[in-house]
């Protein structure tokens, strides 16, 4: 177990789900569900996961071009479901400038 990883499990699910377009969104989100609601990935890792995945986004969209579009409607699902913080976004996009 290394439960301080946890960041890097939801940034690879983030980007296989961007990477697989908005129709595989909703799996990624019930996986993440799944991993929190165990334990597996704690809430602090999410985000931080999250914003991680915000970070790498430029390079992500180069070979994925709605990457971000895609990267935003997961957030919004997140949030949404309650895993992100409502300022989750705002905060996610003065840190990284990523999500407009």
């Amino acid at each position: 177990d290394a439960p301080h990883f946890g960041h890097e499990i939801v940034k690879k699910i983030v980007y296989k789900g961007a990477a697989e377009g908005t129709s595989k969104m909703p799996l990624a989100v019930e996986l993440l569900k799944a991993l929190a609601r165990d334990g597996a990935v704690s809430s602090s890792q999410l985000a931080k996961g999250m914003v991680r995945s915000l970070v790498g986004l430029k390079d992500l969209s180069l070979d994925v071009p709605d990457a971000s579009s895609n990267v935003d409607s997961l957030v919004a699902e997140l949030i949404k479901e309650g895993m992100l913080a409502q300022t989750f976004k705002a905060h996610a996009t003065a840190m990284t400038g990523a999500l407009q």
